[in-house]
Protein backbone atom coordinates (compact mmCIF):
# COMPACT_ATOMS: atom_id res chain seq x y z
CA UNK A 1 0.00 0.00 0.00
CA UNK A 2 1.63 3.38 -1.01
CA UNK A 3 2.18 5.59 2.26
CA UNK A 4 1.95 9.13 1.27
CA UNK A 5 4.70 11.59 2.63
CA UNK A 6 7.06 13.88 0.85
CA UNK A 7 10.10 12.49 -1.00
CA UNK A 8 10.09 12.29 -4.46
CA UNK A 9 12.87 11.95 -8.14
CA UNK A 10 14.26 9.05 -10.05
CA UNK A 11 16.86 8.31 -12.48
CA UNK A 12 17.04 6.39 -15.30
CA UNK A 13 20.13 4.45 -16.54
CA UNK A 14 20.67 3.67 -20.20
CA UNK A 15 23.22 0.20 -21.41
CA UNK A 16 25.27 1.53 -23.45
CA UNK A 17 25.32 0.02 -26.79
CA UNK A 18 26.58 2.04 -29.79
CA UNK A 19 24.03 2.16 -33.11
CA UNK A 20 25.05 1.30 -36.47
CA UNK A 21 27.69 3.44 -38.27
CA UNK A 22 26.76 6.28 -35.73
CA UNK A 23 27.46 6.71 -32.55
CA UNK A 24 24.33 6.98 -29.66
CA UNK A 25 23.44 10.48 -28.97
CA UNK A 26 24.82 12.09 -26.07
CA UNK A 27 21.77 12.44 -23.53
CA UNK A 28 21.50 15.37 -21.26
CA UNK A 29 21.19 14.24 -17.51
CA UNK A 30 17.33 13.55 -17.87
CA UNK A 31 15.52 12.11 -14.27
CA UNK A 32 11.83 10.90 -14.00
CA UNK A 33 9.60 12.84 -13.81
CA UNK A 34 7.86 13.33 -10.34
CA UNK A 35 10.57 11.23 -8.81
CA UNK A 36 13.17 11.54 -6.14
CA UNK A 37 15.46 9.35 -3.98
CA UNK A 38 15.69 9.93 -0.45
CA UNK A 39 17.95 8.77 2.21
CA UNK A 40 16.89 9.17 6.18
CA UNK A 41 18.76 8.88 9.60
CA UNK A 42 15.46 7.08 10.68
CA UNK A 43 13.04 4.30 9.66
CA UNK A 44 9.67 6.57 8.74
CA UNK A 45 7.46 3.73 9.82
CA UNK A 46 9.15 3.94 13.64
CA UNK A 47 7.49 7.97 13.89
CA UNK A 48 4.47 7.86 11.21
CA UNK A 49 2.00 7.71 13.90
CA UNK A 50 3.75 10.83 15.55
CA UNK A 51 5.75 13.28 14.10
CA UNK A 52 4.52 12.47 11.06
CA UNK A 53 0.78 12.39 11.14
CA UNK A 54 0.40 15.92 9.67
CA UNK A 55 2.18 15.79 7.13
CA UNK A 56 -0.30 13.01 4.93
CA UNK A 57 -0.91 15.15 1.87
CA UNK A 58 -1.35 13.92 -1.90
CA UNK A 59 1.52 16.10 -3.37
CA UNK A 60 4.37 13.55 -1.94
CA UNK A 61 3.91 9.17 -1.59
CA UNK A 62 6.74 6.89 -0.92
CA UNK A 63 6.17 4.58 -3.87
CA UNK A 64 9.26 2.32 -2.43
CA UNK A 65 11.34 2.03 0.73
CA UNK A 66 14.54 -0.03 0.42
CA UNK A 67 14.75 -1.88 2.99
CA UNK A 68 11.05 -3.31 2.59
CA UNK A 69 12.24 -4.62 -0.17
CA UNK A 70 15.04 -6.14 1.03
CA UNK A 71 13.31 -7.66 3.89
CA UNK A 72 10.37 -9.10 1.13
CA UNK A 73 13.52 -10.86 -0.39
CA UNK A 74 12.64 -14.71 -0.74
CA UNK A 75 16.32 -16.17 -1.22
CA UNK A 76 18.31 -17.00 1.80
CA UNK A 77 21.14 -19.02 1.29
CA UNK A 78 22.87 -20.48 4.15
CA UNK A 79 22.90 -17.35 6.53
CA UNK A 80 24.61 -15.07 4.37
CA UNK A 81 22.27 -12.26 4.16
CA UNK A 82 21.06 -12.42 7.72
CA UNK A 83 23.06 -9.23 8.73
CA UNK A 84 23.16 -7.89 5.17
CA UNK A 85 20.49 -5.27 6.13
CA UNK A 86 22.21 -3.80 8.87
CA UNK A 87 25.39 -3.25 6.80
CA UNK A 88 22.82 -1.69 4.34
CA UNK A 89 20.85 0.93 6.67
CA UNK A 90 24.70 1.95 8.43
CA UNK A 91 26.24 2.53 4.99
CA UNK A 92 22.79 3.96 2.88
CA UNK A 93 20.76 5.03 6.27
CA UNK A 94 16.35 4.62 5.02
CA UNK A 95 16.22 4.85 1.24
CA UNK A 96 12.93 5.55 -0.33
CA UNK A 97 11.85 6.32 -3.92
CA UNK A 98 9.38 9.48 -3.43
CA UNK A 99 6.48 10.46 -5.88
CA UNK A 100 5.98 14.09 -5.84
CA UNK A 101 2.99 16.06 -7.74
CA UNK A 102 4.21 17.12 -10.75
CA UNK A 103 0.94 19.73 -10.74
CA UNK A 104 1.63 21.34 -7.37
CA UNK A 105 5.69 21.27 -8.35
CA UNK A 106 6.87 22.36 -11.85
CA UNK A 107 10.38 22.19 -11.21
CA UNK A 108 12.68 19.03 -9.30
CA UNK A 109 14.29 21.84 -7.35
CA UNK A 110 11.17 23.64 -5.87
CA UNK A 111 9.90 19.98 -4.80
CA UNK A 112 12.83 19.16 -3.19
CA UNK A 113 12.84 22.80 -1.12
CA UNK A 114 9.50 21.71 -0.22
CA UNK A 115 10.01 17.57 0.93
CA UNK A 116 13.22 19.01 2.62
CA UNK A 117 11.80 22.31 4.34
CA UNK A 118 8.60 19.85 5.45
CA UNK A 119 11.29 17.07 6.70
CA UNK A 120 13.49 19.33 8.67
CA UNK A 121 10.36 21.38 10.20
CA UNK A 122 9.77 17.76 12.36
CA UNK A 123 13.28 17.04 13.20
CA UNK A 124 13.60 14.19 10.75
CA UNK A 125 17.55 13.99 9.89
CA UNK A 126 17.84 13.61 6.08
CA UNK A 127 21.31 12.67 4.63
CA UNK A 128 20.23 13.50 0.47
CA UNK A 129 17.70 14.09 -1.51
CA UNK A 130 18.29 13.28 -5.16
CA UNK A 131 17.02 13.09 -8.89
CA UNK A 132 16.40 9.63 -10.22
CA UNK A 133 18.11 9.42 -13.19
CA UNK A 134 17.60 7.85 -15.96
CA UNK A 135 20.11 5.09 -17.33
CA UNK A 136 21.22 3.71 -20.49
CA UNK A 137 22.10 0.92 -21.78
CA UNK A 138 25.82 1.10 -23.31
CA UNK A 139 25.22 -0.54 -27.35
CA UNK A 140 26.43 -0.27 -30.48
CA UNK A 141 23.81 -2.92 -32.60
CA UNK A 142 24.86 -4.40 -36.14
CA UNK A 143 24.22 -6.23 -37.67
CA UNK A 144 26.51 -32.20 -23.31
CA UNK A 145 28.37 -28.74 -22.75
CA UNK A 146 30.80 -28.23 -25.91
CA UNK A 147 32.53 -25.10 -25.65
CA UNK A 148 34.54 -23.25 -28.62
CA UNK A 149 35.15 -20.14 -30.04
CA UNK A 150 33.55 -19.25 -32.62
CA UNK A 151 35.90 -17.90 -35.74
CA UNK A 152 34.43 -14.27 -35.07
CA UNK A 153 35.70 -14.29 -31.16
CA UNK A 154 39.07 -15.41 -32.03
CA UNK A 155 40.60 -11.59 -32.31
CA UNK A 156 38.76 -10.30 -29.12
CA UNK A 157 40.01 -13.88 -26.83
CA UNK A 158 43.21 -13.94 -28.51
CA UNK A 159 44.11 -10.52 -27.54
CA UNK A 160 43.25 -10.52 -23.89
CA UNK A 161 45.26 -13.59 -23.89
CA UNK A 162 42.08 -15.73 -22.54
CA UNK A 163 42.88 -19.03 -23.83
CA UNK A 164 46.20 -18.69 -21.91
CA UNK A 165 44.40 -17.76 -19.04
CA UNK A 166 42.02 -20.92 -19.76
CA UNK A 167 45.08 -23.47 -18.90
CA UNK A 168 45.04 -22.43 -15.94
CA UNK A 169 41.20 -21.94 -14.88
CA UNK A 170 38.54 -21.71 -17.37
CA UNK A 171 35.73 -20.92 -14.69
CA UNK A 172 33.81 -22.51 -12.26
CA UNK A 173 29.97 -22.54 -11.99
CA UNK A 174 30.69 -21.86 -8.44
CA UNK A 175 31.62 -18.42 -9.05
CA UNK A 176 28.28 -16.44 -9.75
CA UNK A 177 28.14 -13.28 -12.15
CA UNK A 178 25.44 -11.11 -12.07
CA UNK A 179 24.51 -9.07 -15.18
CA UNK A 180 22.50 -5.94 -14.15
CA UNK A 181 20.75 -4.77 -17.21
CA UNK A 182 17.97 -5.57 -19.47
CA UNK A 183 17.38 -9.55 -18.48
CA UNK A 184 18.22 -12.45 -20.09
CA UNK A 185 17.36 -14.90 -22.38
CA UNK A 186 17.42 -18.04 -20.35
CA UNK A 187 16.17 -20.54 -22.37
CA UNK A 188 19.22 -19.52 -24.88
CA UNK A 189 21.13 -22.50 -26.19
CA UNK A 190 24.33 -21.34 -25.17
CA UNK A 191 23.40 -19.97 -21.66
CA UNK A 192 20.43 -22.16 -20.20
CA UNK A 193 22.84 -24.46 -18.47
CA UNK A 194 24.70 -21.47 -16.71
CA UNK A 195 21.86 -18.98 -15.76
CA UNK A 196 20.33 -19.16 -12.72
CA UNK A 197 16.94 -18.50 -12.60
CA UNK A 198 16.51 -19.14 -8.95
CA UNK A 199 19.04 -15.89 -8.04
CA UNK A 200 17.45 -13.58 -10.45
CA UNK A 201 15.34 -10.76 -10.12
CA UNK A 202 12.98 -8.08 -12.03
CA UNK A 203 13.16 -4.36 -10.73
CA UNK A 204 11.37 -2.99 -13.70
CA UNK A 205 7.92 -4.55 -13.10
CA UNK A 206 5.33 -5.68 -10.40
CA UNK A 207 6.41 -9.20 -11.77
CA UNK A 208 9.41 -9.60 -9.94
CA UNK A 209 10.34 -13.11 -11.66
CA UNK A 210 9.67 -12.14 -14.93
CA UNK A 211 13.83 -11.34 -15.98
CA UNK A 212 13.38 -12.40 -19.15
CA UNK A 213 15.55 -10.32 -22.17
CA UNK A 214 13.20 -8.67 -25.03
CA UNK A 215 15.29 -6.03 -25.67
CA UNK A 216 18.71 -8.10 -26.44
CA UNK A 217 21.31 -6.34 -24.79
CA UNK A 218 21.56 -8.49 -21.23
CA UNK A 219 21.38 -11.19 -23.54
CA UNK A 220 24.79 -10.61 -25.83
CA UNK A 221 26.46 -8.78 -22.43
CA UNK A 222 26.19 -12.29 -20.92
CA UNK A 223 27.29 -14.32 -23.32
CA UNK A 224 30.72 -12.68 -23.49
CA UNK A 225 30.55 -13.25 -19.56
CA UNK A 226 30.29 -17.07 -19.70
CA UNK A 227 28.29 -19.41 -22.45
CA UNK A 228 29.21 -21.91 -24.27
CA UNK A 229 28.38 -24.38 -27.66
CA UNK A 230 29.27 -22.54 -31.05
CA UNK A 231 30.47 -19.40 -28.61
CA UNK A 232 32.83 -19.38 -25.81
CA UNK A 233 32.49 -16.35 -22.84
CA UNK A 234 35.86 -15.24 -21.23
CA UNK A 235 34.61 -17.56 -18.57
CA UNK A 236 33.80 -21.08 -20.09
CA UNK A 237 31.98 -21.94 -16.79
CA UNK A 238 30.06 -20.05 -14.65
CA UNK A 239 26.77 -18.91 -12.79
CA UNK A 240 25.23 -16.16 -14.27
CA UNK A 241 22.47 -14.43 -12.21
CA UNK A 242 19.92 -12.38 -14.39
CA UNK A 243 19.25 -9.04 -12.42
CA UNK A 244 16.50 -6.89 -14.73
CA UNK A 245 17.21 -3.18 -14.15
CA UNK A 246 16.64 -1.65 -17.57
CA UNK A 247 13.02 -2.18 -19.51
CA UNK A 248 12.37 -3.74 -22.92
CA UNK A 249 13.44 -0.37 -24.19
CA UNK A 250 16.87 -0.17 -22.43
CA UNK A 251 16.01 2.36 -20.26
CA UNK A 252 15.93 2.24 -16.58
CA UNK A 253 15.93 3.87 -13.36
CA UNK A 254 19.00 4.68 -10.92
CA UNK A 255 16.39 3.83 -8.20
CA UNK A 256 16.07 0.26 -9.95
CA UNK A 257 20.03 -0.55 -9.97
CA UNK A 258 20.33 0.53 -6.38
CA UNK A 259 17.90 -2.64 -5.72
CA UNK A 260 19.54 -4.35 -8.37
CA UNK A 261 22.95 -4.08 -6.57
CA UNK A 262 22.10 -4.96 -3.14
CA UNK A 263 20.08 -8.00 -4.36
CA UNK A 264 22.66 -9.09 -5.91
CA UNK A 265 25.34 -8.84 -2.78
CA UNK A 266 22.88 -9.84 -1.11
CA UNK A 267 22.24 -13.22 -3.18
CA UNK A 268 26.17 -14.21 -2.75
CA UNK A 269 27.39 -12.45 -6.24
CA UNK A 270 30.78 -12.66 -6.77
CA UNK A 271 31.13 -10.17 -9.91
CA UNK A 272 28.81 -7.27 -10.80
CA UNK A 273 28.54 -6.35 -14.39
CA UNK A 274 26.83 -2.73 -15.85
CA UNK A 275 26.98 -2.26 -19.21
CA UNK A 276 24.56 0.78 -18.41
CA UNK A 277 25.10 4.71 -17.34
CA UNK A 278 23.23 7.67 -17.70
CA UNK A 279 23.03 10.96 -15.24
CA UNK A 280 25.15 12.46 -12.75
CA UNK A 281 26.44 11.11 -9.40
CA UNK A 282 24.12 10.02 -7.05
CA UNK A 283 25.29 9.38 -3.26
CA UNK A 284 22.19 6.48 -2.33
CA UNK A 285 23.83 5.04 -5.95
CA UNK A 286 27.50 5.42 -4.88
CA UNK A 287 26.64 4.29 -1.28
CA UNK A 288 24.74 0.80 -2.70
CA UNK A 289 27.91 0.13 -4.42
CA UNK A 290 30.43 0.38 -1.56
CA UNK A 291 28.11 -2.17 0.70
CA UNK A 292 28.11 -4.14 -2.23
CA UNK A 293 32.18 -4.39 -2.67
CA UNK A 294 31.89 -4.46 1.21
CA UNK A 295 30.66 -7.71 1.04
CA UNK A 296 33.36 -9.17 -1.57
CA UNK A 297 31.31 -8.24 -4.70
CA UNK A 298 33.44 -6.96 -7.57
CA UNK A 299 31.97 -4.05 -9.87
CA UNK A 300 32.68 -3.68 -13.22
CA UNK A 301 31.01 -1.46 -15.41
CA UNK A 302 31.00 0.53 -19.07
CA UNK A 303 33.11 3.84 -19.02
CA UNK A 304 30.31 5.55 -21.44
CA UNK A 305 29.68 5.92 -25.41
CA UNK A 306 29.22 9.82 -25.37
CA UNK A 307 32.89 10.37 -27.03
CA UNK A 308 33.64 12.65 -23.86
CA UNK A 309 36.54 13.09 -21.96
CA UNK A 310 35.12 12.66 -18.40
CA UNK A 311 33.93 8.97 -17.55
CA UNK A 312 29.95 8.11 -17.23
CA UNK A 313 28.18 6.98 -13.39
CA UNK A 314 28.18 4.37 -12.04
CA UNK A 315 31.74 3.44 -14.30
CA UNK A 316 33.07 7.02 -12.33
CA UNK A 317 32.39 5.56 -8.72
CA UNK A 318 35.28 5.55 -6.49
CA UNK A 319 36.09 1.69 -6.78
CA UNK A 320 34.23 0.71 -9.50
CA UNK A 321 36.38 -0.73 -12.32
CA UNK A 322 35.86 1.34 -15.10
CA UNK A 323 36.51 -0.03 -18.60
CA UNK A 324 36.11 1.56 -21.91
CA UNK A 325 36.20 0.15 -25.26
CA UNK A 326 38.76 -0.49 -28.03
CA UNK A 327 38.97 -2.29 -31.87
CA UNK A 328 40.81 -5.12 -33.27
CA UNK A 329 44.05 -2.88 -33.88
CA UNK A 330 44.06 -2.12 -30.11
CA UNK A 331 43.06 1.44 -30.53
CA UNK A 332 40.56 3.27 -28.76
CA UNK A 333 36.97 3.54 -30.22
CA UNK A 334 35.90 6.89 -31.18
CA UNK A 335 33.20 6.48 -28.91
CA UNK A 336 34.70 5.63 -25.74
CA UNK A 337 34.39 7.99 -22.94
CA UNK A 338 38.18 8.39 -21.51
CA UNK A 339 39.93 10.74 -18.94
CA UNK A 340 40.23 10.61 -15.16
CA UNK A 341 39.09 7.25 -13.41
CA UNK A 342 39.50 5.29 -16.60
CA UNK A 343 40.83 1.83 -15.37
CA UNK A 344 40.98 -0.38 -18.34
CA UNK A 345 40.20 -1.13 -21.93
CA UNK A 346 38.79 -4.49 -23.53
CA UNK A 347 37.38 -5.17 -26.86
CA UNK A 348 33.85 -3.49 -28.19
CA UNK A 349 33.82 -3.24 -31.26
CA UNK A 350 32.15 -5.87 -33.21
CA UNK A 351 31.74 -8.03 -30.52
CA UNK A 352 30.10 -11.07 -31.40
CA UNK A 353 28.13 -12.73 -28.50
CA UNK A 354 24.40 -14.14 -27.84
CA UNK A 355 21.22 -12.44 -28.53
CA UNK A 356 17.59 -13.35 -27.88
CA UNK A 357 15.75 -16.63 -29.47
CA UNK A 358 19.33 -18.98 -29.95
CA UNK A 359 20.73 -16.14 -32.44
CA UNK A 360 24.39 -14.41 -32.54
CA UNK A 361 25.26 -10.90 -33.38
CA UNK A 362 28.10 -8.52 -33.08
CA UNK A 363 27.04 -5.47 -31.21
CA UNK A 364 29.99 -2.56 -30.67
CA UNK A 365 29.98 -0.11 -27.42
CA UNK A 366 31.57 -0.06 -23.97
CA UNK A 367 29.06 -2.45 -22.79
CA UNK A 368 30.53 -4.67 -24.89
CA UNK A 369 33.91 -3.79 -23.39
CA UNK A 370 32.94 -4.50 -19.80
CA UNK A 371 32.18 -7.96 -19.50
CA UNK A 372 35.21 -8.95 -20.97
CA UNK A 373 36.81 -7.78 -17.82
CA UNK A 374 34.24 -9.02 -15.83
CA UNK A 375 34.65 -12.31 -17.07
CA UNK A 376 38.38 -12.21 -16.05
CA UNK A 377 37.43 -11.30 -12.87
CA UNK A 378 35.63 -14.51 -12.45
CA UNK A 379 38.10 -16.49 -13.64
CA UNK A 380 40.23 -14.62 -11.36
CA UNK A 381 37.52 -15.46 -8.60
CA UNK A 382 37.89 -19.22 -10.06
CA UNK A 383 41.26 -19.45 -9.89
CA UNK A 384 41.06 -17.89 -5.57
CA UNK A 385 38.02 -17.70 -4.23
CA UNK A 386 39.26 -15.62 -1.18
CA UNK A 387 40.88 -13.14 -3.45
CA UNK A 388 39.72 -9.38 -2.26
CA UNK A 389 38.28 -6.71 -4.46
CA UNK A 390 41.12 -4.67 -3.91
CA UNK A 391 43.35 -7.29 -5.20
CA UNK A 392 41.76 -8.11 -8.11
CA UNK A 393 41.45 -4.20 -8.84
CA UNK A 394 45.35 -4.08 -8.51
CA UNK A 395 45.99 -6.65 -10.42
CA UNK A 396 44.01 -5.78 -13.32
CA UNK A 397 45.48 -2.52 -13.54
CA UNK A 398 49.24 -3.78 -12.92
CA UNK A 399 49.31 -6.84 -15.54
CA UNK A 400 46.81 -4.54 -17.70
CA UNK A 401 48.78 -4.56 -21.53
CA UNK A 402 50.43 -0.89 -22.29
CA UNK A 403 47.80 0.36 -24.90
CA UNK A 404 48.62 4.54 -24.95
CA UNK A 405 48.50 7.07 -22.99
CA UNK A 406 46.90 6.59 -19.63
CA UNK A 407 44.46 9.38 -20.09
CA UNK A 408 43.13 7.91 -23.05
CA UNK A 409 43.79 3.95 -22.40
CA UNK A 410 43.65 4.21 -18.47
CA UNK A 411 46.08 1.26 -17.42
CA UNK A 412 45.80 -0.25 -20.48
CA UNK A 413 43.96 -3.19 -22.51
CA UNK A 414 43.10 -6.09 -19.67
CA UNK A 415 45.46 -9.17 -19.55
CA UNK A 416 43.33 -12.61 -18.58
CA UNK A 417 46.06 -14.49 -18.41
CA UNK A 418 48.58 -12.54 -16.10
CA UNK A 419 45.86 -11.34 -14.01
CA UNK A 420 44.52 -15.34 -13.44
CA UNK A 421 47.82 -16.09 -13.29
CA UNK A 422 48.75 -13.63 -10.23
CA UNK A 423 45.54 -14.25 -8.56
CA UNK A 424 46.75 -18.05 -8.41
CA UNK A 425 49.65 -17.30 -6.96
CA UNK A 426 51.74 -18.85 -9.80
Amino acid sequence: MKRILSLAMALVLTVLIAIPVIAEETRDMESVPGELIVSLQEDIDEVLDTRFLDIYEDDFVIKKSLIETLEDEEIQIDGLCKDFKETVIENMGYVYLVEYSTSKYDTQEKAIEALEQKMEARGLKINQIEPNYIVYALEEAEDSITIQMHNNQVWNYEMIKAPQAWNITSGSTSVKIAIIDTGIDYNHQSLRNYVSTSLGRNFTTSNSSDFMDRNGHGTHVAGTVASYGVVSGVMRQGTLIPVKVLGDNGSGSVYNIIEGVLHAANVGADVINMSLGGGGYVQAFYNACQTAMSKGVIIVAASGNEYASSISYPAAYNGVIAVGAVDSNRTRASFSNYGTGLDLMAPGVNIYSTVPNNRYQTMSGTSMASPHVAGVAGLMRSANRNISVNNVRNILRNTAQYAGNSYYYGYGIVNAYEAVRAAAGL
